[in-house]
């Protein structure tokens, strides 16, 4: 085979295009997230940047309510109806309305939290006009475009969103008080976009809006519940820190640990976008070709292992170059955490295959299981070394986690569905050369 009839192939791969335009997209997100780090420390100081990303990262995790398991199901969905326009229409309508329910009942809800609970009401603005990230979450139909695997346009609408926020923060964010508007933007900018994506998708994709009736809503969401509950499960076992964080230090130090958080949020995407960019094909080769769609995964489990390895390094080694240039000083607590959070990209990525493996066999209870033991653990782990160690203890609690989680879901996929667990980790089989599956 020579080279060029390879690159040709490379070129012509659909997983290589998801991968890409995912790719991408997480991209632009990390040159938007440099950029507008320094803008918002700059304009608001490093103590109202941790309560603006306590807040985000509460809205974050309702988030997991809004997309409840349809992030998980919906590309499946979607990926084995493609070529049948009238129950992808279905489809488009259901999850799309269900999560607009979703993030109306999370915004009223979040109101009167932030007006009840003491810990929050002190920042209560901030909260308050953070809810905007629900509705642009419930708008986005990523689920749609991972599962017809056409990125690209997702990718484009990620990037005018981008630039839109960045250029709204210019213009509004001067002040610390300005500090309930660095949120605000960022869901307004990605409602704009998003209701932009809809009408591009109804006006050529084939899809269409169809009347949803409430108790298809509610037989979606009882369908869903279990993946809603490992989702959310799976999310705040890798997300909270900052909350759990919040109970324990200063604001200050909340800023410092935020600081090298953000950095290594954006670096642990990498796992996620795998998982995106081969999730529908190996679910249509789940179905159809067991053995080939072992072999597609081990290829891209491995190339996912290396890519996350020397990711993981690279952050660890030039962690006081990347602090500095994002916080414009020396910050020797956010430099710690971040050196000792580096390698969490890395340890995330051993448990990609685990989870490809439970979501194309449609385990539901499986991953729900393996799900909140693991959740219910770090907290246990992470309140444990935060309380006397601070946030270095909460860096250190989180890397474990994410070694405890493949440790789980690996067991959990023994006990449930042995022979497709055995089958992809089967040694000789990784060793060998493995037959292209286009």
């Amino acid at each position: 085979m020579t080279y060029l009839h390879l690159l040709k192939r490379l070129i012509g791969n659909k997983q290589i295009h998801n991968f890409g335009f995912l790719f991408s997209i997480q991209a632009s997100n990390v040159l938007i997230s440099i950029i507008t780090i320094p803008l918002v420390v700059g304009a608001i100081g490093v103590e109202q940047l941790g309560v603006v990303d306590l807040s985000l990262s509460i809205v974050y995790t309702l988030n997991i309510i809004v997309s409840y398991g349809y992030n998980l199901s919906a590309p499946r969905e979607v990926a084995i109806n493609f070529s049948d326009k009238k129950e992808l229409s279905n489809i488009f309508s259901r999850v799309l309305y269900s999560k607009l329910v979703l993030a109306t009942l999370l915004c009223i809800s979040l109101i009167l939290a932030s007006q009840s609970l003491e810990h929050f009401s002190r920042h209560s603005t901030i909260l308050l006009f953070s809810a905007t990230v629900l509705f642009a979450e419930a708008l986005l139909p990523h689920w749609l475009a991972q599962g017809l695997e056409k990125m690209h346009v997702l990718s484009i609408g990620n990037l005018v969103s981008k630039i839109t926020y960045l250029g709204l923060l210019l213009w509004l964010v001067k002040s610390p008080e300005d500090s309930f508007r660095v949120n605000f933007l960022f869901g307004v900018s990605g409602i704009v976009a998003n209701l932009f994506l809809i009408i591009y998708v109804t006006k050529y994709w084939g899809v269409s809006f169809r009347k949803v009736k409430l108790f298809e809503i509610w037989r979606s969401l009882k369908d869903n519940f279990y993946l809603f509950l490992s989702s959310i499960a799976g999310y705040v076992s890798i997300n909270s820190g900052i909350i759990i964080l919040s109970f324990f230090v200063t604001d200050y130090m909340l800023g410092a640990y935020s600081l090298a958080d953000r950095v290594v949020r954006v670096l642990r995407i990498v796992p996620t976008i795998v998982i995106q960019a081969i999730y529908p094909k190996a679910s249509r080769l789940y179905m159809k070709d067991r053995q080939s769609f072992y072999a597609f995964l081990r290829k891209a489990y491995v190339l996912a292992l290396a890519v996350c390895f020397f990711v993981s390094l690279a952050a660890f080694l030039f962690a006081p170059i990347i602090v500095e240039l994002l916080a414009r000083e020396h910050l020797a607590e956010s430099i710690n955490v971040l050196k000792t959070l580096a390698f969490v990209p890395f340890f995330a990525c051993l448990n990609i295959a685990n989870m490809i493996l439970v979501l194309v066999s449609d385990n539901k209870r499986v991953l729900l299981k393996s799900t909140w033991i693991s959740f219910l653990s770090m907290v246990v782990i992470c309140a444990g070394l935060a309380h006397p160690f601070g946030a270095l203890g909460l860096a250190v609690g989180l890397l474990l986690t994410e070694v405890l989680i493949f440790v789980v879901q690996l067991y959990f996929n023994l006990r449930s569905i042995r022979a497709d667990t055995l089958s992809f980790y089967s040694l000789n089989k990784f060793f060998l050369p493995l037959k292209a599956s286009n």
